[in-house]
């Protein structure tokens, strides 16, 4: 689904969750920034493997990100207690944008 005018991504993403919500209520959907490198395949897929896992098993909703390289006033972030052995871990704050 595309941004045809700079005006947020909150509107797609509840319209894209609400359609597919209604194709299939159990289905798991990822929202991923396109425009993302991947440097590893087999590792970004296991990541999106675990993160199937946990939602399917904790009811969880799951963040994806990157550390930024250096500030940047247009995205919001998220301050998370990690874990260092998943490299996951719960959202302590959510700073918007």
């Amino acid at each position: 689904m595309g941004e045809p005018t700079k005006k947020g991504t909150t509107a797609a993403y509840g319209y894209t969750a609400t359609y597919i919500k209604q194709l299939n209520p159990n289905a798991i959907l990822h929202i991923i920034a396109a425009d993302d490198y991947i440097v590893d395949n087999i590792a970004y897929k296991n990541s999106l493997t675990l993160a199937a896992d946990l939602v399917k098993k904790e009811n969880a909703l799951v963040i994806y990100g990157a550390k930024p390289r250096d500030p940047n006033t247009g995205y919001g972030y998220v301050q998370v207690d990690l874990n260092s052995k998943t490299n996951s871990g719960s959202a302590v704050a959510y700073t918007v944008k």
